[in-house]
């Protein structure tokens, strides 16, 4: 039963980072706009329709070449290099702007709240300056302070459960020093208030701290500080344009092939250099594996030479998650975790080949704690191996349940009404 709460105007802030950054605050946004609150949705230029199709007022903050120009550039994705990239290259630019459009809302409709992804910095020392109360989101555990898994990533180092507070804490020290200097310099140009420990305050602080995944892929502990919540993943599948059709060409493939494997890099890998050599590398597996494939390339540049191509394989730019995978037998993908999410929902294994950011600790969690699925590093990655780690999860019975199991309680979940209600709980 839904909760009944005032009507109040949320203020909500994500303007960095690819489509996978915007859709959980988006599906919030949609919850909280079909009651009858206002949401004013500060984002990138590139996704105003997206942010319209979810019934929010659009607020621009950067640019959509900015936006071309992070996604192209060659480090982005590129191992310890990828987090320096995004935020000397987009994170701390739009500070300012994130600033001045959100004293411009207080200035015409005041919000009764600020809710903002954790790399957004620059939101939660806008709202203390202003003295509206504020949220921050995170959409992967790997941020929380004591988190056992992955944290902080080191490829093929896993740290232990007793030493993970201790190592959070060196993590944190190590990225304020790292980060200071030029936060601080944001900061100044954006007429905040700069302390030591803002970028920590920015990722997990304000009156409440929403982890938009769910329990049962990361539970809550007794060290949480006492104004985290885990909130259940959030669901928002469609296209840029709000389209939420699977196209015919698709719908046909799927009804004429079964245990279908599809191939996606999310979001962002996919615009990575040289991507179209590992949908040529899907092409020669599932040959080797005798099953159809999926080929869901995001661009034209990857689409593979019309020799590499069969009559069990179908490409396709762009389909809504949700649909395709509820088809499909096993997904290889990223680790982003939007898609991590489809993926878990539809209750099918998983291949990841992890890249960059939260990638790798979703690729553990997904395979040595949950054991519905397996990885690989794009080291490993050629035709035969994809096809040995495709055939071995795919025969794996006892997995393939655990993921149908897991699937259907998480499809139980509402991850974005739990969150939606405790932003209300919260606005003034």
């Amino acid at each position: 039963m839904t909760q009944e709460f005032h009507k109040a105007h949320i203020a909500m802030v994500s303007p960095n980072g690819t489509s996978g950054d915007v859709r959980p605050m988006l599906a919030v946004a949609e919850d909280l706009t079909s009651r009858g609150h206002r949401v004013s949705f500060l984002a990138n230029p590139q996704f105003q329709e997206l942010v319209g199709s979810a019934g929010a007022n659009f607020v621009p903050v950067g640019t959509i070449e900015a936006q071309r120009n992070l996604l192209e550039h060659p480090n982005v994705y590129a191992g310890p290099r990828a987090l320096s990239t995004f935020v000397n290259e987009m994170v701390l630019p739009n500070v300012p702007a994130i600033a001045r459009q959100l004293r411009d809302l207080a200035r015409k409709d005041p919000p009764d709240v600020i809710f903002s992804h954790g790399v957004a910095l620059g939101s939660q020392a806008t709202a203390r300056s202003l003295d509206i109360p504020a949220i921050s989101a995170a959409y992967s555990p790997m941020v929380w302070p004591g988190e056992p898994a992955v944290q902080p990533h080191l490829p093929g180092l896993r740290i232990p459960h007793w030493a993970a507070p201790f190592m959070y804490r060196v993590a944190s020290l190590a990225a304020s020093a790292l980060f200071d200097f030029k936060t601080r310099t944001a900061y100044r140009e954006a007429n905040l208030e700069f302390k030591i420990g803002e970028v920590t305050r920015e990722l997990t602080g304000g009156q409440r701290h929403l982890g938009m995944w769910s329990p049962h892929f990361r539970a809550p502990s007794k060290r949480d500080p006492a104004h985290f919540q885990t909130t259940g993943f959030a669901h928002f599948d469609r296209d840029f344009s709000g389209n939420r059709e699977i196209s015919d060409g698709t719908r046909q493939f799927l009804l004429d092939h079964q245990n279908v494997v599809v191939f996606t890099l999310g979001t962002g890998v996919v615009h990575g250099a040289d991507k179209r050599a590992f949908y040529q590398q899907a092409c020669e597996a599932c040959r080797l594996s005798n099953v159809a494939g999926l080929l869901l390339i995001g661009k034209e540049e990857n689409r593979p030479a019309a020799g590499d191509l069969g009559p069990g394989l179908h490409v396709s730019l762009y389909e809504p998650l949700s649909m395709v995978f509820e088809s499909a037998s096993l997904v290889v993908h990223q680790g982003g975790i939007g898609t991590t999410a489809e993926v878990l929902r539809a209750g099918v294994p998983h291949i990841i080949i992890p890249s960059a950011y939260d990638q790798h600790d979703t690729a553990d969690r997904i395979a040595n704690r949950l054991l519905i699925g397996g990885k690989l590093t794009w080291a490993q990655l050629c035709p035969e191996t994809l096809s040995l780690e495709m055939d071995r999860i795919r025969r794996d019975f006892a997995l393939v349940l655990r993921a149908s199991g897991l699937g259907a309680q998480i499809r139980n979940e509402q991850g974005d009404t739990t969150a939606a209600n405790a932003i209300l709980r919260v606005a003034r």
